[in-house]
């Protein structure tokens, strides 16, 4: 016979491990938020080449 309190303890676990995980995505994609719309500001302006967005990206990517 399986204990119930077991089961509800598993369901928690699953349930912990989920949100975990999708904080983790949301802090990473807040970390990198300012990051885009600068990109997308910069391209909206017409300011710098792809190559140089690109330069930046790479930079940004290494620094973190």
């Amino acid at each position: 016979m399986i204990n119930p309190n077991e089961n509800f303890n598993r369901k928690l676990l699953r349930k912990s491990i989920f949100w975990s995980v999708w904080l983790v995505v949301v802090i990473f994609t807040m970390s990198h938020i300012v990051d885009i719309l600068m990109i997308i500001a910069v391209i909206i302006n017409g300011e710098m080449s792809l190559w140089e967005i690109v330069k930046e990206l790479i930079k940004s990517l290494f620094s973190r």
